[in-house]
């Protein structure tokens, strides 16, 4: 168990940088980024909500 789980609360901060991903441009490829920083809030969503 961790000291998380113990507490029965913390803080989970995730550092993404992509600004490709908030302002897309036509130029630079960006499904990537894309998918990955919102997999990565999506899975801390839920894994909070667990």
């Amino acid at each position: 168990m961790t000291d998380m789980q113990k507490a029965r609360s913390g803080h989970i901060v995730n550092i993404t940088a992509s600004g490709v991903v908030e302002q897309p441009l036509k130029a630079v490829p960006s499904v990537l980024a894309s998918l990955t920083k919102g997999g990565l809030n999506e899975a801390t969503k839920s894994l909070a909500i667990e």
